[in-house]
């Protein structure tokens, strides 16, 4: 305990020490340190960084206990930070890090085993309200934690095939099949919905698309001519989708048009859009045998984070954590 008490007095003197040089980034620190976790600190500065994202999304939902939201954001983000500390200084310990190389093969992995386009991860990741840097995180942050726990939990996880059975049989829905949508989308960006002359001047233009589609226009070569999105090289081709990782609008509008029909105009978050069905497919029932490495995977996961917990929350006792944060 003196070894962390004397570890925190040389951290503010060396606040103090900075402040006095006058340098900018200390000035920001001093006075603002809301944790002490062993040899590090959580400044205002850090926690507001990262909690805005969070409180902007809060902010353009307007739930009814708006206050609550964002105090019980600040209360998760906050938590999160000290427990990130202490990951971190386990990670340095044994030499842990995560190349960006091994993120980017879990992304590919993901869209792949849900037969993601670059365009259905980019819809995915809107409907998960979710930025492509945030889901990057979660996935290093998650990498990190299963190489600390292999390193720190020296009981196997071992999964039996009972287990994988009945989790098979509780979730049998979900490997019923699916259906796949092979989507094309005519999109017109609005820069600011506040614009209302921006957004009827919008709204004309893919107007005029769309009835230009109606009276026997190639729906591909207006996507190319006029579409924003990356995919209008490609005829507006998004893919083969799943009907899950749509937005609700979309859905909605979707599911009301059969194969080789186009939707209306949907005025939708990214702009306003027209979608055109080209056919859809079933996937075929997956079988137990088929499944059972996905589920064991899972599984796995499953015990890996409870394990996790257990284990940050021992982290935590023999930790020296002081919190300063004022509610």
């Amino acid at each position: 305990m003196k070894y962390y008490k004397m570890s925190v007095f040389i951290i503010l003197v060396a606040l103090l020490i900075n402040f006095a040089s006058g340098k900018a980034d200390a000035q920001k620190l001093l006075d603002k340190v809301v944790a002490v976790v062993n040899n590090d600190v959580i400044t205002l500065y850090e926690l507001n960084k990262i909690l805005k994202p969070y409180l902007k999304k809060i902010e353009k939902k307007n739930p009814p206990d708006k206050d609550k939201a964002m105090a019980d954001a600040k209360r998760q983000i906050f938590g999160r930070l000290i427990e990130k500390k202490l990951i971190d200084q386990e990670a340095a310990r044994l030499n842990i890090s995560v190349d960006k190389r091994d993120v980017d093969k879990s992304i590919v992995q993901f869209k792949k085993h849900n037969n993601l386009t670059d365009e259905g991860f980019k819809e995915f990741l809107r409907k998960q309200d979710i930025t492509y840097e945030e889901y990057r995180i979660q996935i290093e942050e998650y990498i990190i934690r299963t190489l600390l726990l292999k390193n720190e939990v020296r009981s196997k996880v071992v999964i039996t095939k009972e287990e994988i059975s009945e989790y098979y049989n509780k979730n049998i829905d979900q490997y019923s099949g699916k259906k796949l949508y092979h989507l094309y989308n005519i999109i017109m960006h609005v820069k600011g919905f506040e614009n209302y002359k921006e957004k009827e001047d919008v709204l004309k233009k893919i107007t005029e698309v769309y009835d230009k589609i109606k009276n026997g226009a190639s729906f591909t070569d207006m996507a190319v001519q006029y579409s924003d999105a990356p995919n209008a090289s490609f005829g507006g081709d998004l893919g083969k989708i799943s009907f899950d990782i749509l937005s609700d609008i979309i859905k909605d509008a979707v599911s009301k048009i059969k194969p080789k029909e186009f939707t209306p105009i949907i005025e939708t978050e990214q702009g306003f859009q027209i979608f055109y069905l080209k056919d859809i497919d079933e996937v075929k029932i997956e079988t137990f045998e088929e499944i059972s490495p996905i589920i064991e995977g899972e599984l796995y996961k499953q015990h890996l984070t409870k394990k996790f917990d257990r284990w940050i929350a021992d982290l935590k006792k023999k930790a020296y954590i002081k919190i300063m944060l004022e509610d």
